[in-house]
């Protein structure tokens, strides 16, 4: 008998030490399974420190891809679905941002996720996530549990108009490029990090045609969504200092139409071009027309 009592004895201790030593263990795999907060650049440059670590990025969806390796991971293409993304704040209306995208998120095709995945629209802006399960040849490996949809996402239409405008911008007609950002920033809903941007240029574009009201209400919304831009902060202070000095004075710029030059020339000029008659004398008695306190800006020469 006293040998049965020591052996009961000797499994309910074992199992009492088993059940704390569990409560332990659960107690901090749920502690290590809190995602860690960071973003897509960090993943990307230092992917051994996020190795096995759970963690929760914002990106913008780029629609799905075809990356796997199963000899060194365990993303096979049958059981896996491979989507594409960029950074949540990613400036993707530049070419060189917009072939950045990262390509090595995984969602199980047995999970809830990867029905959720299949509704996301490209561009659409999500939280996501997820458990960096292999680093293979300096990249992270990322296999996602959660993706949650946000508001405010760029919509392609807006997308496209931006880049149409700063393509126009570079061509220095500002009133076509004034057109395509007034279609940029009219979509509802529109994320900080790109409305900054798009009522940047759109004020740049006001102000080189001498539309100066209106150029410094879109300027106040550009500083009111990226109040740190330096960009911003810089065109800001230009105005205050020099507001004419902002505008196009140079008229002469091959294939440009006079209805695409700035706004702010002789009306006269205008006048006599629309009609054909008369010429326009060259001279220091040419009139032009400049907001107050232009300073010693030159006329321009046509």
């Amino acid at each position: 008998m006293p040998g049965k009592r020591w052996i009961f004895f000797t499994l309910a201790l074992a199992l009492t030490l088993g059940g704390t030593f569990a409560q332990r263990h659960q107690k901090g795999l749920v502690g290590f399974n809190t995602p860690k907060e960071t973003d897509l650049e960090s993943l990307r440059n230092h992917p051994e420190a996020f190795k096995s670590v759970w963690v929760s990025v914002n990106l913008q969806y780029g629609g799905l891809s075809k990356v796997y390796n199963p000899f060194f991971t365990k993303f096979v293409p049958a059981d896996y679905i491979c989507f594409a993304a960029w950074a949540g704040d990613q400036e993707i209306w530049k070419l060189e941002e917009f072939r950045r995208d990262f390509h090595f998120f995984f969602v199980d095709k047995r999970s809830n996720t990867a029905l959720q995945l299949f509704k996301m629209k490209r561009f659409q802006r999500c939280r996501v996530v997820g458990f960096v399960r292999n680093t293979f040849q300096g990249t992270p490996w990322i296999e996602i549990s959660t993706i949650e949809p946000l508001g405010e996402s760029l919509e392609q239409a807006t997308l496209y108009h931006f880049i149409r405008g700063r393509t126009l911008m570079k061509k220095k007609q500002w009133n076509l490029a004034q057109a395509e950002l007034e279609k940029a920033g009219a979509q509802a809903g529109l994320p900080p990090f790109a409305g900054g941007e798009i009522w940047h240029d759109l004020s740049l574009c006001l102000l080189k045609q001498g539309n100066f009201p209106k150029a410094l209400q879109v300027l106040a919304l550009a500083r009111e969504s990226l109040p740190d831009s330096p960009r911003i902060a810089a065109l800001t202070r230009q105005v205050a200092r020099n507001p004419a000095g902002v505008m196009e004075e140079k008229v002469e710029l091959p294939g440009l139409k006079p209805w695409q030059k700035p706004l702010w020339r002789d009306k006269k000029e205008k006048v006599a071009r629309k009609s054909g008659i008369g010429k326009i004398r060259r001279g220091p008695n040419r009139k032009v027309t400049t907001p107050p306190d232009a300073g010693k800006a030159t006329p321009p020469k046509d």
